[in-house]
């Protein structure tokens, strides 16, 4: 467990366990006068952690990391994808562009081109990047939900615009796919997600430490 100063990304320690017990005890070793001054702390959507922080921290704001909103989206909206892919054969044209051009739902529909053919070999055929988001999104009608939900979450987060965030989460319909478990979660921790778009703090650093630990951690394997 890793924590460090929002502002000026000192790091303060690194502890040996994320137990919520084991992080209870250690933050109660400062007294309440100290942690009273914290004022805002920055978390995944990790339940343990948004649970833990009132009752350690009663004045500090919780804001939700907003690449973990965007990367839980995401995930959502590859799944639905893949679900609707699968009920293709594997060479029909539909399977292809669902499959093959996934990077092109992961992106924000207006910066996809709308306007230049390109030949794509894997399709035979001459298509724009925002025609074959259209097609593939015109095949099911649960995946083009789960699409405009994921595109109004990344509109909002890019825009750090609250009002569209509670809006999407708000009026989302249930689609039976993982995409309803991730807006539940986001419907949940509502004041907190809508706080990362009223704030500049990220967990940018600190995803910069742990990618720093992991690369370490793969290059000394064996060693």
């Amino acid at each position: 467990f890793i924590f460090q100063d929002a502002d000026h990304h000192d790091r303060v320690v690194i502890l040996y366990s994320r137990r919520k017990a084991f992080l209870r005890s250690y933050f109660l070793q400062y007294s309440l006068q100290e942690r009273r001054r914290v004022q805002t702390v920055s978390v995944d959507l990790n339940a343990g952690y948004v649970n833990l922080i009132p009752s350690l921290f009663p004045n500090a704001k919780i804001i939700i990391d907003r690449f973990h909103v965007v990367q839980m989206a995401q995930r959502s909206l590859n799944e639905a994808r893949l679900a609707v892919a699968k009920q293709y054969d594997k060479s029909s044209l539909e399977y292809r562009m669902l499959k093959r051009y996934w990077r092109l739902f992961d992106k924000p529909f207006t910066e996809l081109d709308a306007t230049h053919m390109f030949y794509r070999g894997h399709l035979r055929r001459c298509l724009t990047s925002q025609l074959i988001v259209t097609k593939s999104l015109a095949l099911n009608s649960r995946l083009t939900h789960v699409y405009h939900a994921y595109q109004n979450i990344l509109t909002a987060i890019q825009n750090h615009n609250p009002q569209l965030m509670t809006r999407t989460i708000q009026r989302y319909h249930s689609q039976q796919c993982a995409m309803d478990t991730t807006i539940a979660s986001f419907k949940h921790n509502l004041t907190a997600v809508d706080n990362a778009l009223n704030s500049h703090y990220s967990n940018g650093p600190l995803e910069g430490i742990n990618r720093k630990i992991k690369v370490i951690g793969r290059t000394a394997y064996g060693y």
